[in-house]
């Protein structure tokens, strides 16, 4: 089989020469020429050449032409928008002009009147901050209120704590004037003192125990007769424990008591030797105490009371004070039939009017005398005569 080419090369020489021979034809016979030129025009279909010519040549590399390069066109980009749904509300806002009517409502937005309206309890808001409410107790309740909140809530901003804060001060401000004027109205009206009559502090408590010192001393003496004695709970490896011993040795022998010392962990301390050593006594046996932290010092009152005088590192002036207090509270109140123990801890009443003790002060009038512990009834209690030395008992 012949290559394209080649046939292609072949046919256009075997045109050529027919070509070639019919001219040569033509020129040798007129005539026939002539005849054969009108049969052809008849018969013969148009030329090769003038078609060519009409229609474009194919091109490309089968005729020896390298094909035209076509240019790609770049797909067009078509953007769709999607359409809203009719259900979805609009996020554009919306502005409602409100009549102009008397009964219209307020509009939502803070006028602008320089200020003005945060003077005002019913517009003031978080955006003004804290103003002073002067007189008006709800105005400053509703600041409060919301100042604190938004505090609480967005601790990181400055503007908002800064606004808490000046509430603060507005308020700590009429706190420290309120208390001047009370302690003022205090000392100028001692009715209102309460402790006048029931001094409540350390000092207090130890000036009012020491204002009758015979009253004191009986007391003492009373606690002896009825048989009390000073406990000392501790542990060797306790540093205060060994800190504490000498003053509690030292309140002793004031009072006049025995003092035991009991070791939780089975070692007493130093300076604590025979009878006053109590490691003999078990844990289960205090265990109703719930002596959780030590040192501490107890005082029994047979049968069973037990009154915890002071833990820790204590003074010698609190442990006697707290001795006359406390052991007079209990005797009033088992004088007037009054329980209000819890099975350990014992009945006590800080009631003046059952606990009459020296207070500091004497009426004016001289109506009556300074307040004291009531020797006779407690005489009484203890199993004396009323009119009976404290050592002749029955």
């Amino acid at each position: 089989m012949l290559h394209p080419r080649r046939a292609i090369t072949t046919l256009a020489l075997s045109v050529c020469a027919m070509a070639l021979s019919g001219l040569a034809a033509a020129q040798s016979d007129p005539e026939s020429t002539s005849d054969t030129q009108t049969a052809s025009a008849q018969t013969s279909p148009v030329a090769p050449s003038s078609s060519l010519n009409d229609v474009p040549a194919r091109q490309g590399w089968f005729w020896y032409l390298d094909p035209k390069k076509e240019k790609k066109k770049e797909p067009k980009t078509i953007v769709v928008t999607p359409p809203t749904p009719a259900s979805e509300p609009s996020t554009q806002a919306v502005v409602i002009i409100a009549p102009s009517s008397a009964s219209a409502p307020l509009a939502a937005a803070a006028p602008d009147d320089g200020g003005k309206h945060c003077k005002v309890k019913d517009t003031w808001e978080s955006k003004c901050g804290f103003v002073d409410p002067g007189n008006d107790f709800d105005f400053q309740a509703k600041e409060r209120d919301i100042l604190l909140q938004q505090m609480s809530l967005q601790p990181d901003k400055p503007e908002v704590v800064e606004a808490a804060q000046r509430y603060m001060k507005w308020v700590v401000t009429k706190a420290s004037m309120a208390a001047n004027m009370w302690y003022f109205n205090m000392v100028q009206h001692p009715d209102l003192d309460p402790t006048v009559q029931n001094p409540i502090s350390e000092i207090g408590i130890a000036l009012a125990s020491r204002v009758d010192k015979a009253n004191q001393v009986e007391i003492f003496d009373l606690i002896r007769q009825e048989g009390g004695v000073l406990f000392y709970f501790s542990r060797d490896d306790c540093d205060y424990c060994h800190e504490q011993a000498p003053n509690t040795r030292r309140v002793a022998r004031m009072m006049g008591l025995q003092l035991i010392n009991v070791p939780l962990d089975g070692k007493c301390l130093p300076g604590f030797e025979g009878d006053n050593c109590g490691s003999n006594i078990t844990n289960d046996q205090v265990a109703p105490l719930n002596v959780a932290v030590v040192p501490a010092l107890y005082l029994y009152v047979p049968d069973n009371t037990w009154i915890r005088l002071g833990t820790g590192v204590v003074t010698d002036t609190t442990v006697i004070a707290n001795t006359v207090n406390f052991f007079s509270a209990y005797r009033s109140a088992v004088l007037n039939g009054l329980d209000n123990s819890d099975g350990v801890r014992p009945s006590v009443t800080f009631d003046p009017k059952f606990n009459a003790k020296p207070t500091g002060v004497t009426p004016a009038d001289g109506s009556s005398q300074a307040s004291a512990p009531d020797r006779s009834k407690m005489l009484e209690l203890l199993g004396y005569g009323a009119n009976a030395a404290p050592n002749a008992k029955k």
